[in-house]
């Protein structure tokens, strides 16, 4: 049985990561805190002994420093482990057969024009979390590694912290809000990030396009595109059809503009993606960011309750 180690268990991703991997491979996961072996991404000694003594056929970098405005100061925190953890687990990985999977961001794009991001398009990240996100990217594809870098963009979860649950709360606390409406990108959920991965690592694990689909990035994200405000208007939308708990109507709802929206980091405008190079792999096409939203509202709903 192909075995496997997750970075970043608690995380978003890893969190779904493990109940989408745990049944089909033999599945060691890590947490910052984990006791037997390190999972602490500042610890890079730590990270290369645990590859060592775990001796994993595919290593899954779920983990990462997420708080982009927090970036802007705390550089340290931010690159190592963006940048120097990516990096030693690809040098470690180097010459070997084990493959590296790695989540990178939307973020490594500066956001102009209108025209969703193909892979290898110009990379000019406006705030240091992109940055760091970058260099980790850049270090993986010279460490001479196998390596899979996905690019999900605008990530959310049934759990955690993210838009989809902050939005849930006010929805619960307010009777009106305010919504940038000029940033357009695609919410993807950690739910379609995971499933995505299963499929990418059978393809793999079988031997089905397995030379050719390596050492490549993809972007993934579901079907069509948003604002943040689109995306505020439907989660409210979905919580009175579940009839889950809420004050908040979407006319209430008011567009903001990113200049007037007081955010330590820069923000692309254009967070649009190009999935036609794993869509084209996988040889399917995806669900819209809608029902992606509306399932997964489906799946707190039914762990808590209306």
């Amino acid at each position: 049985m192909i075995k496997i180690l997750l970075f970043g268990k608690d995380g978003q991703l890893g969190s779904e990561l493990q109940n989408y991997l745990s049944d089909a491979f033999e599945l060691i996961s890590l947490s910052r805190d984990s006791y037997n072996y390190c999972g602490n991404l500042e610890d890079t000694k730590g990270l290369t002994d645990s590859i060592k003594k775990i001796n994993p056929d595919i290593v899954i970098n779920a983990a990462a420093y997420t708080q982009v405005d927090k970036a802007e100061i705390e550089f340290e925190k931010n690159y190592k482990v963006n940048h120097l953890a990516p990096q030693a687990i690809a040098s470690e990985l180097a010459g070997t057969d084990k493959l590296l999977i790695h989540y990178s961001t939307d973020y490594i794009f500066n956001g102009t024009g209108t025209l969703p991001w193909k892979e290898n398009d110009n990379k000019d990240p406006l705030n240091e979390y992109g940055k760091a996100k970058l260099l980790g990217e850049t270090e993986i594809k010279q460490s001479l590694c196998k390596y899979l870098i996905l690019r999900p963009s605008w990530v959310y979860s049934s759990g955690k912290n993210n838009f989809l649950t902050s939005i849930i709360k006010l929805a619960r606390e307010r009777d009106s809000l305010d919504v940038i409406d000029d940033q357009i990108g695609v919410p993807t959920s950690s739910d379609f990030v995971s499933a995505i991965t299963l499929r990418l690592i059978k393809l793999y694990a079988n031997d089905i396009k397995s030379n050719t689909m390596i050492n490549q990035c993809y972007n993934i994200a579901p079907k069509g595109e948003a604002s943040w405000f689109d995306i505020a208007v439907e989660i409210v939308k979905q919580l009175k059809i579940l009839k889950m708990e809420t004050k908040l109507l979407s006319e209430n709802i008011k567009r903001v503009k990113t200049k007037d929206y007081m955010q330590s980091a820069k923000r692309p405008y254009n967070s649009r993606l190009n999935t036609m190079k794993v869509r084209a792999l996988l040889s399917e096409d995806f669900a819209t960011w809608k029902r992606d939203i509306k399932m997964t509202l489906k799946k707190i709903n039914s762990i808590h309750g209306a």
